[in-house]
């Protein structure tokens, strides 16, 4: 995970202290919690339990309480009969060609 996503918003501002793993969030708040605590991504602090989960993790078991889990990574909407597994992959390093080595 990158810790800001645009415009200086940060909701992944654990990224760092992430060895090895990725800053997990599961946001389950109403849309109107959840706008309402766009204030907070922007100053990379929590949302509160009330609207997220969160936690820095090297993997993450989500299982739905009957049929399909519906879910979004990076603006993508898929679906999952069983078990979501989410885990961390190799790391990468990007390149700027134009900047002297």
């Amino acid at each position: 995970t990158v810790p800001q996503i645009g415009l200086g918003f940060r909701p992944f501002y654990r990224t760092d202290q992430a060895s090895g793993g990725f800053h997990f969030l599961g946001i389950h708040g109403s849309a109107r919690t959840f706008l309402s605590r766009l204030p907070r991504i922007r100053r990379g602090r929590p949302l509160g339990e009330d609207c997220a989960h969160e936690a820095l993790a090297r993997e993450v078991l989500i299982t739905p309480s009957e049929g399909t889990l519906e879910f979004m990574v990076d603006g993508d909407l898929a679906e999952q009969a069983g078990v979501l597994r989410i885990s961390a992959g190799p790391s990468v390093t990007l390149v700027d060609p134009w900047r002297p080595l």
